[in-house]
């Protein structure tokens, strides 16, 4: 007996497997976009002196470790920075210190401040514990700029400024530490940062 296949039953068969391959893709696409909401993730943070323009990074000495952990939930981000010193020699440019947030990510809502902590043992006063901010600011979105008190008898905040405008001058560090650098110890950065919505994920799952 002969028998015949039914083209709509073919054509039934064809969508229904491209419904399922759909599924699946989809399935995996909010699995990946569910795993970077929801879980600690790391990065290398970079540790930067910003001046002339120019990003030139901080000399932590042998050894130095820079660490980045962050949490996004929604259109916020929990995250935790530690620098490490190593050992010495360090050296760093004159100008502001600036760190970054995770890549791809920008804050928006105006100015953030991040808890900031930063430990020193350069100097004839030894280690020194300084508290301050990192700031954010809508100029530079994705940067976090240190501040911490001018020295230990001015406490208002100035850009964690390292090194003077000349080799082995610091006239100008910010901390401001007698004979000596603000450097050697650590520095930490943790906070909660709003995010910019990113478009292209709000438009595929809303």
């Amino acid at each position: 007996m002969n028998t015949t296949t039914c083209p709509t039953g073919d054509r039934s068969s064809q969508r229904a497997s491209a419904l399922e391959r759909d599924i699946a893709e989809l399935r995996g696409e909010w699995e990946a976009w569910r795993a970077q909401l929801g879980v600690w993730q790391s990065y290398t943070p970079p540790l930067d002196v910003y001046s002339n323009n120019q990003r030139i990074p901080v000399n932590m000495g042998t050894g130095g470790v820079r660490q980045g952990f962050y949490i996004r939930v929604g259109s916020r981000l929990h995250l935790r920075m530690v620098f490490y010193w190593g050992q010495p020699p360090y050296d760093a440019a004159a100008g502001r210190v600036i760190t970054e947030l995770p890549p791809g990510m920008t804050a928006t809502g105006g100015h953030h401040y991040l808890h900031t902590h930063l430990w020193t043992t350069s100097g004839t006063e030894g280690a020194m514990d300084w508290a301050g901010s990192a700031l954010i600011q809508p100029g530079t979105p994705t940067w976090l700029q240190p501040m911490f008190p001018f020295s230990k008898l001015d406490a208002r905040l100035g850009f964690y400024t390292i090194a003077g405008p000349t080799p082995g001058n610091n006239t100008n560090s910010v901390p401001y530490i007698a004979s000596g650098f603000p450097e050697g110890g650590l520095l930490v950065i943790q906070g909660t940062v709003q995010l910019a919505d990113d478009a292209a994920l709000s438009a595929r799952w809303v």
